[in-house]
């Protein structure tokens, strides 16, 4: 075996090793070995350690006075990473999170996961009745605008008289409430009770005064009060929709419920003066504000409308 090395050994081990019997031949065997080097070059199979990972449980059932929540639950990775700023993490929202040691039922963890935040309106707003959607309430009072001039230019000399332009008025009107992302709410039975006594307050003045004067009386000619009443309860409702309704949806977003009522009142008084000059200015201005009390009252523009198209069909009457 000293034949078969190289000429710097003396012997093929250390110590010498000794191949019993001597006989055959014998051959020195090479065995291919795999050294794992140090750093900084590393071994041939690195390991992996995954980063911090995080959700969010939110609370869906809890005891008082034994609340013990955690708004995060972190799993895998180390603390000084999160303090670190590592952006390992992929679930960086925080929410309330079921009692601890509390068992949750199954399947409400997968459909927790699958629940995407949705768009809230806050309680003081819900509770006024305002929608999700609103349009900004400048480009509200422009379309009003343009419908108050599209009913001048259609009824001509006839004025406030034409049931054409008030048809075409009220279209408008709902059209744009629509528009904006004003919809009517389920009829109840107290919007409806809120709507008749808002009515009736704005009907005991006038009433009041005509009295006074002359009786109660049927305005002529009769066969005219049928078109009459269907025009004046479209052009009421319809302004209802726009003032009561997305005009203040957009207002309440933006400014406290007495200031909307107030500006909305200002956009009603002002939408009339085209039609009965400026001395009808302050008994609409009353009006408007008192519409939308009840609008505030009540929670929709559908008590608004009742108490509105009631009041204008009483005034045949009171002519």
């Amino acid at each position: 075996m000293q034949a078969r090395t190289s000429s710097g050994w003396v012997s093929t081990s250390k110590p010498a090793t000794l191949a019993l019997p001597a006989v055959a031949r014998s051959s020195v065997q090479r065995i291919w070995m795999v050294v794992v080097l140090p750093a900084p070059l590393g071994p041939r199979n690195p390991k992996l350690s995954p980063g911090m990972t995080s959700r969010s449980m939110p609370r869906t059932a809890s005891t008082r006075p034994y609340v013990f929540t955690n708004p995060r639950t972190a799993i895998t990775g180390e603390r000084s990473r999160e303090r670190a700023g590592s952006t390992t993490c992929s679930c960086a929202s925080i929410a309330p999170s079921m009692p601890i040691g509390g068992a949750a039922r199954p399947g409400i963890l997968p459909r927790m996961a699958s629940q995407r935040p949705r768009a809230t309106v806050p309680p003081a707003m819900a509770s006024a009745g305002v929608r999700g959607v609103a349009a900004p309430p400048l480009l509200l009072c422009a379309g009003l605008a343009a419908a108050v001039t599209l009913r001048l230019g259609v009824a001509g000399s006839a004025g406030p008289r034409s049931a054409p332009a008030g048809a075409v008025f009220g279209v408008a009107l709902l059209g744009l409430a629509l528009t904006a992302g004003w919809r009517p709410g389920r009829v109840s039975p107290r919007p409806a009770l809120i709507g008749l006594g808002g009515a009736a307050v704005l009907l005991a003045v006038p009433v009041a005064l005509h009295l006074r004067t002359l009786p109660l009386q049927a305005g002529s000619p009769a066969a005219d009060l049928p078109l009459w009443a269907v025009v004046v309860t479209l052009v009421a409702s319809a302004e209802e929709a726009l003032l009561r309704g997305a005009l203040m949806d957009a207002l309440l977003r933006r400014a406290r419920p007495e200031l909307a009522a107030v500006l909305a009142a200002m956009a009603f008084a002002a939408l009339h003066v085209p039609l009965y000059g400026w001395a009808a200015v302050p008994l609409d201005l009353a009006a408007g504000v008192w519409l939308g009390g009840l609008r505030l009252q009540s929670g929709g523009a559908g008590a608004p409308a009742l108490a509105h198209t009631v009041a204008d069909l009483a005034s045949w009457w009171l002519r």
